[in-house]
Parts: structure tokens; C-alpha cells; sequence
């Protein structure tokens, strides 16, 4: 997964006794989020720059049985975003700040060049544990520091979906 390359996580990347501790808590569905998908709706794509695995699953996690269908891409390090996002479209980016090599300031400041600052592009929102403003992170549509409680972390999440997913399929 390093160099660029970029992988859709499914319940398969997950450690065998994780899968059984979400099986057995009702959550089998994360091998799945296309059930989710009603009619002919595309569901929002969401590109999570992201490169700690247990921040991955918990931000699929947070996605499981949410009203919007979403297709969730994951990528470790800014210099496979950067690349990506030249021939392919997102509805949304969830961007990590400490990610390895190019970090996410870094991406965050050249997609904030090559669209000319146009917030109408890409929204990208910051979602790190870091604690950042609006202000130290020009470009971003907003920026929301990373709960440690699994609670407050999957509210966080949901939160951002609320802000962003719900409008965008309201659109369609």
C-alpha cells in the first residue's frame, strides 16, 4: 500500500479477531456498505488520507448503517493523495495531518494551490489529533481534532458526515 498505490478497505484487511468481535457485536455489515445503496444513488466518495489502521477501521466503523450510501477510499501517505486526486474525482477528503513522507499540511497547502483557493472544489476536511484552527490550516473547509474515546471518536465521524455527506446526497 505504500508508493502511491491505493486500496478500498473491506472487512478482509481486518485482523481475524477483530472480525469476530464485530460479528458478534452486530456489526458484520462493514463487509458490505453497498447494501446500503437505494435505486440508481451513487453513493458520496470519500478519500481518507489516513495511516493508522485502528483510526481506519474506526472511521469505517463510524460509517456502518449510515443513512447515505458512501464508498470509502484509504490512503497511508500525502504523496499517494496527491497523486490520486490528479485522475480521480472525491466528493470529499478527510485528511490526517501526521501522515509519513509528504504530511498533510503539505497536501492540504499544494491542493489549496492547484484549485486557486476555491473552496467550491474538494472539501477537505482536517481530522487529526492534532489540534489545529481554521486559520493554521488555510484551505481546509474545517478542521476537527480526533477524540480518544471509541464514543466521542465515532460521534466525531458522523459528525463530519453530518456536515458534509447529508448535503451532498440531498443534492442528487
Amino acid at each position: 500500500m505504500r508508493s502511491g498505490t491505493h486500496q478500498n478497505w473491506q472487512i478482509r484487511n481486518i485482523a481475524p479477531r477483530d472480525r469476530a468481535i464485530f460479528s458478534a457485536s452486530g456489526h458484520s455489515s462493514l463487509a458490505s456498505p453497498e447494501r446500503r445503496l437505494t435505486g440508481k444513488q451513487r453513493p458520496v466518495r470519500i478519500l481518507l488520507a489516513e495511516d493508522n489502521p485502528a483510526d481506519v477501521f474506526l472511521f469505517r466503523l463510524a460509517l456502518t448503517d449510515y443513512p447515505v450510501p458512501t464508498e470509502l477510499t484509504v490512503l497511508e501517505n500525502g504523496a499517494a493523495v496527491l497523486e490520486l486526486l490528479r485522475d480521480h474525482d472525491f466528493d470529499i477528503v478527510v485528511l490526517d495531518l501526521n501522515l509519513p513522507g509528504v504530511g498533510g499540511e503539505e497536501v492540504l497547502w499544494k491542493l489549496t494551490a492547484s484549485s486557486g483557493g476555491d473552496r467550491s472544489a474538494v472539501p477537505v476536511v482536517v481530522f487529526s489529533s492534532v489540534r489545529v484552527q481554521a486559520s493554521d490550516a488555510p484551505g481546509a473547509a474545517a478542521c476537527v481534532v480526533k477524540p480518544e474515546g471509541l464514543d466521542d471518536y465515532l460521534k466525531a465521524v458522523r459528525g463530519i458526515c453530518d456536515t458534509w455527506l447529508l448535503p451532498m446526497a440531498e443534492r442528487r
